[in-house]
């Protein structure tokens, strides 16, 4: 459709451009779907680094995993390129280390240099740190531009706002957190000025932790059975196995 902007370009309407019309509308309103991964082949990373914040995304076969983001600190801020290029490779290998570690991946950048990160002789203490860490994954780092890498180069300029707050809180995935336990799952993933404050105040405001939090309810009674569920998935138990010879990363428990 693009040809028939050009100047002196005819305006003529096509079936193909028809087609290619309503693809286009149909993409602009829908979200993509994430699928859950298959296997372990054909695992690709697209990551990307700004002044504002860290993006990638993982891909298999073609089929978006997940997406991940977040703001860079304060003192991420003074890093040059090349180190927030690499960070950022480290931050996605740690976002998704449950389907990465012990598998390949490759990893796609617009930072042609990264290429080459691990044959440099002579690296900082902060780049000899995240290559330590980074030699316990099998990965290819492969160059691909920034005109292309449109997605991670998307998120990694991303703002934050209120939503942030409401998701890590109030979504129906992480049953209203304390202050505690919402800083530490927000900090891998987003940070900005005076977070701690910002989450503590907000759980604060919440009402429904002031009408159903144990700390704001009187000392119960003695003990009573438990209820039998009425519902598959009603209750969730977990039971934890300790004693394993433990991994390279020292983790001897599941």
């Amino acid at each position: 459709m693009t040809t028939l902007t050009q100047n002196k370009a005819k305006f003529i309407w096509s079936k193909a451009c028809e087609k290619n019309f309503q693809e286009l509308k149909d993409r602009l309103t829908s979200a993509p779907v994430l699928t859950l991964p298959e296997g372990t082949d054909g695992f690709v990373v697209y990551c990307d680094a700004s002044r504002i914040g860290l993006g990638c995304v993982l891909i298999q076969n073609g089929k978006v995993i997940g997406y991940a983001s977040r703001q860079l600190k304060i003192h991420e801020k003074n890093y040059p390129t090349h180190d927030l290029e690499l960070e950022v490779v480290v931050f996605a290998l740690k976002i998704w280390r449950y389907y990465l570690y012990g598998v390949h991946e490759d990893v796609f950048t617009d930072h042609k240099s990264l290429q080459y990160v691990f044959n440099q002789k002579h690296q900082n203490p902060l780049k000899r740190k995240w290559l330590e860490f980074l030699k316990y994954y099998d990965i290819g780092v492969l160059y691909h531009s920034s005109k292309m890498n449109v997605v991670a180069n998307t998120l990694s300029r991303l703002s934050v706002g209120s939503v942030a707050h409401i998701e890590a809180h109030s979504s129906r995935y992480t049953i209203h957190l304390g202050d505690t336990k919402m800083y530490h799952n927000l900090w891998e993933i987003y940070w900005w000025n005076g977070i701690k404050k910002d989450i503590a105040e907000f759980v604060a405001k919440c009402p429904n932790c002031q009408r159903v939090k144990v700390e704001h309810q009187r000392p119960g009674g003695l003990s009573q059975d438990i209820s039998i569920p009425t519902s598959k998935w009603e209750d969730v138990n977990m039971d934890f196995k300790v004693g394993f010879a433990r991994t390279r990363q020292q983790h001897d428990s599941i």
